[in-house]
């Protein structure tokens, strides 16, 4: 609309209202595009107790069909099984072990990438050499940013072993449970 009025040297009373409508409309689709995502968590907040309780329910009826599913095994099988997976969470658990410890893995990760940034120049010398371009900054700050780049792939890495260890963990406790119902039941099957 603007270049239509410069272009043409309309005059400027017509332009005027449309003007202020469209800036009106543009700060309220944007006032409105601000608080729509905060509508959906303030309704969680509201209801918290019932969609937890909700989930709940969900998880149980989760854990019940697959219990269903194993319960034609044996309970030399889920034994064997049990036995698999502990194995299995072990070796997953030392391998995150061996690069970033056992209980203070996410601290230590903070820690190292801190310090790793301090070293470098602080986040302005980092910001300034991703601004600049990786590979126009220097062959120093290039193979600096690689070092980050390489520290964070191990520390999402960790953080995807580590779900893979919960993910072994959730099957151990199913399998737990089946046993313990069977036994309950009286099935040696």
């Amino acid at each position: 609309m603007a270049v239509i009025y410069k272009v043409f040297n309309l005059p400027k009373q017509p332009f005027i209202l449309p003007a202020f409508v469209l800036y009106s409309l543009n700060s309220i689709a944007g006032i409105i595009y601000l608080f729509t995502p905060i509508i959906p968590g303030v309704k969680f907040m509201l209801n918290f107790k019932k969609e937890i309780f909700n989930d709940l329910i969900c998880e149980i009826d989760n854990d019940e069909q697959n219990i269903e599913k194993l319960m034609p095994y044996s309970l030399a099988e889920l034994n064997y099984s049990i036995d698999w997976l502990n194995i299995k969470i072990q070796r997953v658990k030392s391998r995150i072990n061996d690069f970033f410890g056992e209980k203070t893995a996410v601290l230590s990760i903070i820690g190292l990438a801190y310090s790793a940034v301090q070293g470098f120049g602080g986040l302005d010398k980092l910001g300034d050499t991703i601004s600049k371009g990786l590979f126009n900054s220097g062959t120093a700050n290039t193979l600096i940013v690689f070092g980050l780049a390489f520290l964070l792939g191990l520390s999402l890495g960790a953080l995807a072993l580590k779900n893979v260890a919960n993910h072994f963990q959730y099957l151990k406790e199913v399998l737990e449970l089946t046993i313990k119902i069977k036994q309950q039941s009286g099935d040696k099957n």
